[in-house]
């Protein structure tokens, strides 16, 4: 059970590495210290609401996602990204689409760790 949530942690790590190195208007800004400190606190935001964040808005639209078939749940990846850089001013998103590749790979990584 333990390694299910290690396993998802990683590869929560692996998506947002990606995300950051490989797609263009996908940024993340350094602090003072340098990039790794600014990733490392962009990942802890990420796998916070990855773990409980998600899990309770995903119940919240259960009846729009039943009015969807289950589209709603990609809008809500989509809204979360964008509502972590608005919260996290160094992780700046400037493309929808981009947003929806991370929102995607964030729901690819959901469904691997069901």
């Amino acid at each position: 059970m333990k390694f299910k949530y290690v396993v998802r942690i990683l590869l929560i790590w692996a998506v947002l590495y990606l995300s950051v190195i490989y797609l263009d208007a996908i940024t993340l800004l350094p602090t003072e210290y340098g990039i790794v400190p600014s990733f490392l606190l962009l990942f802890i935001i990420f796998a916070a609401v990855e773990m409980l964040l998600y899990p309770v808005m995903h119940m919240l639209i259960l009846p729009l996602r039943i009015l969807t078939f289950g589209f709603a749940s990609a809008i809500l990846s989509v809204n979360l990204v964008y509502g972590i850089a608005f919260v996290f001013p160094l992780f700046v998103v400037s493309s929808f689409w981009q947003a929806v590749v991370l929102g995607t790979g964030m729901g690819i990584v959901r469904m691997l760790t069901k």
